[in-house]
């Protein structure tokens, strides 16, 4: 099983916006929930993917193709 797998659907959505270089509080206001719920969504994603910043999970996405539409 890959890391990305174990993402939920709302952390593979979070992870994308980051990826597009989104701020968290331009991720809030479009998947209606609060600051600190992101904030709290990026570090299980960061857990999950072993990573330890906003640009490595970013990268991670990139190179995972978990950003195309």
């Amino acid at each position: 099983m890959h890391a990305r797998d174990e993402l939920t659907k709302q952390e593979k959505i979070v992870l994308t916006l980051v990826a597009r270089g989104w701020r968290t509080a331009k991720i809030a206001r479009e998947l209606y929930l609060s600051p600190r719920t992101v904030e709290t969504h990026l570090a299980h994603i960061y857990s999950k993917l072993d990573v330890s910043s906003r640009t490595e999970a970013a990268v991670y996405a990139l190179r995972a193709n978990l950003t195309e539409d």
